[in-house]
């Protein structure tokens, strides 16, 4: 079961594409000012994690900070580093996984929402 505790909402942000399907994916600045779209690369520079389903132009709630949720992208085990894919999902860390955006609370399979607490560095 999912559950969160958000610390931190970045304010001001807006969709700069249809996000209506990427809730609790994985997002970085887009090249629009106050603009955010989904992570493409796992080395991109990821902000937070979108929680609302924005349309283009719409606000864009994007969480860094806390206990957070996340979609899963695969198989992660409880207590794992976690980045994300190039599609802003959250996987399992590794070494060709650049960034780390924090770990795993409990475990998660392909496509759950997970808790992860958020604390980002680099592998």
């Amino acid at each position: 079961m999912a559950y969160d505790h958000v610390t931190l909402r970045i304010p001001g942000l807006k969709a700069s594409g249809d996000l209506s399907g990427n809730q609790f994916y994985a997002v970085k600045p887009a090249s629009t000012a106050g603009a955010v779209k989904v992570v493409t690369a796992a080395s991109d520079n990821c902000i937070g994690v979108l929680y609302n389903e924005p349309a283009s132009g719409e606000a864009a709630e994007v969480a860094s900070g806390g206990v957070l949720k996340g979609k899963a992208g695969g198989t992660i085990g409880a207590g794992a580093l976690v980045s994300f894919n190039s599609s802003g999902k959250l996987v399992a860390a590794n070494s060709t996984a650049n960034i780390v955006i924090g770990y795993a609370v409990e475990s998660a399979s392909a496509d759950d929402v997970f808790p992860f607490v958020w604390q980002r560095s680099r592998y």
